[in-house]
């Protein structure tokens, strides 16, 4: 109830007007807080809309003091719901506000940062860019100043929070220059004897690297080298995790020097997850340098954890090799990358194989694509009938992109993509519609009459057969299932199909189908036919066959087949 009133501060306060507002219901909202975290949580949120019910910006301290108030409390969601709303009445007061109003901010601001409380400095070190970006000279040193004894603090609270602020939107505001002054504070954080905070620079360093010069992108970098062997396996994770982004803003030198380096003992780590994280971003890591040696070694270093013992490394390689192929020599492809798929694809483990399988899309179309795509075919015939479904899926969402690339077992591998229009799970039924819809988009019609269309026709003519109700499986050729699959094909295909598919091919199978005995089916004819009027490449006696059958339909026995027909009409 308490919350609920909270939530409703707005009607109140419309009711009682500015002047109680500020005189009384603030007030005492603010003597008699709730000791309810969701309720104070909601408190906070609300203050920060309330500035027109207080009587406009002129009158904003009258919200500032009780959200000052909360960005000392203990609890961490109330806390940062306060600091939020702190920051956005703070932008209002240097959007809209005076001189003064916007001078008495910053001293809020630090006065904050010197408080007892080590909940309020946390506090301060999410404000500080508030009022930045249009401070003037003298007070832009003063933040970066207090921002500094923050970076500094004796609480491991405060020391976190200035380097998480710093990362979330300070350093924006702060330029090159601000950066530039606080890198000797931020290097000295990254030193941190406690590892939550070491971990936080991590990504901290990732956002100021951008903003650096060449020469405080060089020390940011042996810092991060640093991290990256820390003793704690948590920070040599986040650090492995991000080296490709941090990478980014490397010098081709750095790149080459640096990072490389630090790739390759994170790849001889001694936790599988570091191994792990540090390899599958192997691709972005080669894509940034130019250096032809550096490569050779951080790839061949790579491969090598193909006969990692722990599978999810193996899974990791799986992942990333196919997609460095686009950033290394031929000789590279030809001596490191294909004996390394041919490994994988002997693997023990299925999802290691269904990582390489899942990867091929982005060497879809290439000399080296063609290459590798027959070696596939064996892997995605056994992965095909996997128990997981969600191998079963990613196979099938694959198989364009394989099948294009392939000269011969073409339609073994098409094979597949039909089957799992039988498949058990609707998700991977709705796969292999949509691979379908993309294999004939690559093919072309041509392909799709010769080939496709023979295929998918048949289930349509599959009728149910009430002498074989043992087996009610998808697979049944009776099961109704296998017809509405079809028509769900069918309208995914009819963005595609040309007058002459639609009307000798697809349209007796749709005339055939209104005499469905199963309900569901029908809904899905009248549904298709509506579809394919109005998709208007029908020629004029085909639409007169559509009229014609949509007009058998709204007069069914069942009312959802007729509701479903006469849509044709709205």
């Amino acid at each position: 109830e308490r919350l609920n009133s909270v939530r409703g501060l707005h009607v109140i306060a419309a009711t009682l007007g500015p002047d109680r507002v500020k005189g009384e219901l603030i007030p005492f909202l603010t003597d008699y807080l709730d000791e309810s975290d969701d309720v104070l949580r909601e408190f906070a949120k609300v203050l920060a809309t309330m500035v027109p019910e207080v009587g406009g910006i002129q009158h904003v301290s009258h919200i500032v003091t009780p959200l000052e108030t909360l960005c000392g409390l203990e609890d961490v969601t109330v806390r940062d719901e306060a600091t939020s709303s702190l920051a956005l009445v703070g932008e209002q007061i240097f959007r809209d506000g005076t001189t003064q109003q916007q001078q008495d901010y910053v001293t809020l601001v630090t006065n904050m940062a010197k408080s007892p409380s080590p909940q309020t400095r946390y506090a301060a070190c999410f404000l500080l860019r508030v009022p930045y970006a249009t401070a003037t000279s003298a007070t832009k040193t003063q933040l970066r100043q207090t921002f500094q004894r923050l970076a500094g603090d004796e609480e491991i609270l405060v020391r976190r929070g200035a380097v998480v602020a710093l990362g979330d939107k300070f350093a924006k505001v702060l330029g090159s220059e601000g950066c530039s002054d606080l890198l000797s504070v931020f290097l000295t954080c990254c030193k941190d004897s406690k590892d939550g905070i070491k971990l936080q620079c991590v990504s901290t360093a990732v956002t100021i690297l951008p903003f650096l010069s060449e020469g405080g992108v060089s020390q940011l970098a042996l810092a991060y080298k640093a991290l990256a062997a820390d003793s704690s396996w948590r920070v040599r994770y986040m650090a492995a995790d991000k080296l490709s982004d941090a990478a980014k803003s490397f010098s081709a030198t750095d790149v080459n020097r640096v990072a490389f380096d630090i790739f390759k003992k994170l790849l001889d780590d001694q936790e599988s997850e570091i191994r792990a994280s540090a390899v599958f971003h192997m691709n972005e890591l080669l894509a940034l340098s130019a250096d032809a040696a550096g490569k050779k070694g951080a790839l061949s270093q790579g491969a090598a954890l193909a006969g990692d013992p722990n599978a999810h490394v193996r899974m990791s390689i799986a992942a990333s090799i196919l997609r460095c192929a686009p950033h290394v020599g031929k000789d590279l492809w030809t001596n490191t990358i294909t004996p390394t798929c041919t490994k994988l694809l002997n693997d023990n483990d299925p999802d290691v194989k269904l990582a390489i399988v899942s990867g091929f899309g982005s060497i879809g179309g290439t000399a080296e694509g063609k290459e590798i795509a027959p070696k596939l075919v064996p892997v995605v015939m056994v992965l095909a009938s996997d128990t997981k479904w969600r191998v079963r899926e990613t196979v099938v969402q694959q198989l364009p992109s394989l099948i294009s690339n392939l000269n011969k077992s073409v339609l073994e591998v098409l094979d597949v993509c039909l089957d799992a229009l039988s498949d058990r799970v609707a998700t991977i039924r709705e796969a292999a519609c949509q691979s379908c819809y993309q294999l004939l988009k690559l093919q072309g019609m041509p392909w799709g009459k010769a080939t496709l269309f023979p295929k998918i026709i048949t289930m349509a003519q599959q009728q149910s057969r009430a002498e074989l109700p043992e087996d009610n499986t998808v697979s049944a050729p009776h099961n109704y299932l296998r017809r509405v699959t079809f028509l769900h094909l069918l309208q995914t295909l009819l963005p595609l199909l040309d007058s002459n598919s639609l009307t000798t091919t697809f349209l007796p199978a749709l005339q055939q189908l209104t005499n469905d005995v199963t309900a569901n089916v029908r809904i899905n004819v009248a549904r298709t036919l509506v579809m394919a009027k109005r998709d208007g490449k029908a020629g004029g006696a085909a639409t007169k066959e559509i009229d014609s059958l949509l007009a058998k339909l709204s007069s069914d026995a069942d009312v959802d087949v007729k509701d479903e027909a006469n849509r044709d009409k709205i």
